[in-house]
């Protein structure tokens, strides 16, 4: 909702400060009580009537400098995991937040054949023997 004109507050403000109450001032200009309340909250608080800019959100956890240089490293060796790039360019972030940030930069994030291929196969529980060889 867009915020009211800073004439229609000027106006509002000015009302109340003459005295009249804020269900009068409300139902003079056609705005509610809490509204007429909100500009005299503004006043005292911040010095002006004018709408608070908006945030946009949090905050990101990771900086131009740290986003540039994760980007730089997945694309030069793009085999790494996602923890291995998050140890060695030093991130005090969680996995998922490194994920984001590739998946943002437009970077997809699969493992190569070649990198399975010649990683060691893991023994099953179930071929695994306990014991001596028979």
């Amino acid at each position: 909702m867009a915020a009211y004109s800073s004439d229609l507050r000027e106006r509002v403000f000015q009302a109340y400060q003459s005295g009249l109450s804020s269900p009068l001032v409300a139902e003079r200009f056609g705005v509610s009580a809490a509204f007429v309340r909100k500009l005299a909250l503004l006043h005292r608080r911040y010095g002006t009537i004018e709408p608070r800019p908006r945030t946009q959100g949090r905050k990101p956890v990771l900086n131009d400098k740290q986003r540039d240089r994760l980007i730089e490293l997945a694309g030069h060796e793009p085999d790494l995991t996602l923890d291995e790039m998050k140890a060695r360019l030093q991130l005090r972030c969680c996995q998922t937040t490194v994920w984001r940030e590739l998946k943002k930069a437009g970077l997809s994030f699969k493992r190569s054949l070649s990198k399975l291929a010649s990683s060691p196969a893991k023994m099953s529980r179930k071929n695994a023997r306990v014991g001596p060889a028979a």
